[in-house]
């Protein structure tokens, strides 16, 4: 699907980045259409758009104006290799390219195909805009959080800030949202019928803290006072419960939707890997 950046080089910036990554979010992807559909889909697009959007939110990750990373992957950043006005502008091309082609898909499923949220019955712009919040509004919100920007009064507007503190909540809106539209993905373009989507957004959610925990653990020691690390900020001897509760949390999803596998398990193996080690 990357063949839908027709510019060569747009294309050339995105290739850079999109082949060289875990890929574990386009594997949640494929795995949830693959459980839930009868193999008679058309895999490419959510899974290339969602190994892309990560990307993109990582190209921007490492500007400048935001953590001035010169390295990325063990390979200079995009903004060195390239320029920061094409790492800019490809960005915003690619991300307006794939909403386009997201709202046009998701337009083309089974209109006899139901999908629940919080018990309620969506349509066709209800599920696009969740999926747009799921991304640009959460992303947009977590990497300002991330960066010390006070925007305190727009997080207590969230619905999620009545669940969890602020420290979470970055986690949940930088991380988790890309998870979660992983989940999502999934099981909308598996065109599964009756099932309630809040589930699978939780889903993304818990394994993003999971993951994140992780992440901020081995960078306990590199990360200096200017990089947000959950876990100097929560309390090295304070995040193991967290880590039990999110993965509890996550285990009971999984199984109510019988996607807890040995093909899955290896995933949430890693990360209980290097958490315990």
């Amino acid at each position: 699907s990357i063949d839908m950046i027709t510019n060569y080089q747009i294309k050339e910036v995105l290739e850079y980045n999109i082949y060289e990554g875990k890929c574990i979010r386009g594997f949640i992807t494929k795995y949830v259409m693959n459980k839930f559909s009868d193999g008679n889909i058309d895999e490419s697009f959510p899974i290339f758009l969602i190994e892309a959007l990560q990307s993109l939110s990582l190209i921007l990750d490492d500007l400048p104006c935001m953590d001035n990373s010169t390295i990325r992957r063990n390979k200079t950043s995009t903004h060195i290799k390239f320029t920061e006005s094409e790492t800019l502008l490809t960005s915003v091309y690619v991300a307006m390219k794939l909403q386009a082609n997201l709202i046009e898909k998701i337009y083309d499923l089974n209109e006899k195909t139901e999908f629940y949220y919080k018990k309620e019955k969506l349509d066709r712009t209800s599920i696009v805009r969740i999926l747009n919040e799921t991304v640009d509004e959460n992303i947009i919100l977590g990497q300002l959080l991330d960066l010390g920007h006070k925007y305190d009064d727009i997080l207590e507007q969230h619905t999620l800030s009545k669940i969890y503190n602020k420290d979470t909540m970055i986690i949940i809106l930088k991380t988790s949202s890309l998870f979660s539209l992983a989940f999502l993905l999934g099981v909308f373009f598996s065109n599964k019928s009756g099932i309630d989507i809040d589930d699978f957004s939780n889903m993304g959610i818990h394994y993003g803290v999971l993951y994140q925990i992780v992440d901020d653990l081995l960078d306990y020691n590199e990360d200096c006072k200017k990089n947000y690390n959950y876990v100097r900020s929560v309390g090295i001897d304070k995040v193991a419960p967290i880590y039990t509760e999110h993965k509890t949390k996550l285990l009971y999803l999984l199984k109510k939707y019988d996607l807890f596998n040995d093909e899955f398990c290896k995933i949430i193996d890693i990360l209980d890997t290097k958490f315990y080690k």
